[in-house]
């Protein structure tokens, strides 16, 4: 159900998570979700949090200003 509205309706979608971290920016492209038919509100399963948790994390020790990435690529260490 949906936090914003409570729709029941999702639809399985692809979306860019942006996330901003000290000096650094980290954006991860398509991204899997859910997102509500209504309102538009995503959600991310917990599996895909756990993975972009990875992303951003192993991206934090590169500490570029800007990175943009592909939430399909395996190259997580």
């Amino acid at each position: 159900m949906c936090n914003a509205c409570f729709n029941d309706k999702k639809l399985k979608t692809k979306n860019i998570f942006t996330v901003e971290y000290t000096d650094s920016i980290i954006t991860i492209k398509n991204v899997s979700c859910l997102k509500c038919a209504i309102c538009g509100e995503i959600f991310f399963t917990d599996k895909v949090s756990e993975k972009i948790e990875l992303i951003v994390n192993a991206n934090k020790r590169l500490k570029n200003e800007i990175s943009i990435l592909d939430y399909n690529l395996d190259e997580i260490r």
